[in-house]
């Protein structure tokens, strides 16, 4: 994960780096959130394509353990082994503990003349690692976590490894999450259904276009929603005196920009925008949703700018992706079609001293011996 500064929120970098061998399609995910003991409990029936290799070697936290492998009902055979960067292609360094607590499994796959395989994996555990800075330096960094589920809410993203994952494939995927009484889920797409069950809140989520990570974010939230031209706006916010207004603010800001960026670029790419609160301060833009921190939702001038700018991340960086080995040009493009817009919006004079600032900052951040040309940048 990327992360950038409260006045510039930064979309959720994946971890995606193209490896040989089976190609992981698709998830079709039912997970129990146990917060209060910090467990999850997980079925996948994932779909495999590409394999004239006779091994699928896959990821997975190693604080989960594998209950069983199946394909249509038999029993497959698998090993583990430590996570060795030898084994995957152009797999970089890593930063804020990208491959944290991860381990490979290696599964035998059966002689066959098939386009795909459906395997089922059921796998539980414990997820609970630490809030920490990021790696690099930024003005007003957030913290961030490979993954969590406790009292306060959940956390499980591509860094947790909470899903059989081969880094660089892009994937669909079904979730259906079961979270506790008064608690509320969220991921990426569409939300298809809502109930309770068994003593459980069930969401069922639906990302059918191609993902880089799957997410799930959990809480004790009160959900609302609205419509914009065939858009789902939700927000996910914590029991609060002003959650209702906030609601209906960032409904506004939405509109406003899912609008705005409609008509300048091409129709929105996803069904819903959520807002989710979140109970650490962060500035996170994941593909249809976007995680602010308590303190940082209620700063004054969060809707009209940095929110428009998760906003247009999911055109740029979470519509269309990044090849981080060639550099984070939407990074640029975002801050352009929002920050520096807003500015301009508001006259030549402001976008103009917009500009000069920010090429203050390039300068004091870099000196000569470090300047380099644009070609070469990395994000």
């Amino acid at each position: 994960m990327r992360l950038a500064p409260i006045l510039c929120l930064s979309l959720a970098a994946p971890i995606a780096f193209a490896s040989p061998g089976p190609r992981i399609v698709e998830h079709d995910v039912q997970v129990r959130l146990d917060p209060y003991r910090s467990r999850l409990e997980a079925t996948d029936r994932f779909t495999i394509v590409g394999y004239q290799q006779s091994l699928l070697r896959f990821l997975l936290n190693e604080d989960l353990e594998i209950a069983s492998l199946r394909i249509e009902g038999r029993d497959l055979r698998w090993r583990e082994e430590a996570f060795d960067r030898a084994h995957w292609v152009d797999l970089p360094a890593g930063e804020g503990g990208a491959f944290e607590g991860v381990r490979e499994v290696l599964v035998n796959l059966p002689a066959g003349g098939e386009d795909s395989l459906d395997l089922v994996i059921a796998y539980a555990g414990t997820v609970l690692y630490s809030l920490r800075g990021p790696d690099q330096s930024y003005d007003r960094s957030f913290e961030t976590t490979s993954g969590l589920v406790e009292e306060r809410g959940v956390y499980l993203a591509g860094s947790t490894f909470w899903v059989p994952t081969v880094p660089g494939d892009l994937f669909s995927f079904r979730l259906e999450a079961r979270v506790p009484p008064g608690w509320e889920s969220v991921s990426q797409g569409e939300l298809v259904g809502r109930f309770e069950e068994g003593g459980y809140r069930i969401a069922r989520w639906r990302a059918a276009d191609p993902m880089e990570e799957a997410y799930c974010v959990a809480g004790p939230y009160v959900f609302r929603e609205a419509d914009f031209k065939n858009i789902k706006i939700q927000t996910f916010l914590y029991e609060s005196n002003d959650a209702a207004e906030l609601h209906e603010r960032y409904v506004g800001a939405a509109r406003t920009f899912l609008d705005r960026y409609g008509r300048e670029i091409g129709p929105y790419p996803f069904p819903k925008f959520a807002l989710v609160e979140n109970f650490w301060q962060t500035g996170f833009g994941m593909p249809s949703f976007t995680l602010l921190g308590t303190q940082v939702i209620r700063l004054p001038f969060i809707p009209g700018t940095s929110f428009g700018h998760e906003i247009l991340h999911n055109w740029w960086g979470n519509g269309v992706y990044v090849d981080w080995e060639k550099g984070n040009w939407c990074e640029g493009l975002t801050a352009y079609g929002a920050d520096y817009a807003y500015k301009t919006d508001q006259g030549p004079r402001e976008g103009a001293a917009y500009r000069r600032g920010e090429l203050q900052k390039y300068r004091n951040f870099v000196s000569g011996s470090e300047d380099f040309p644009l070609v070469e940048f990395r994000s």
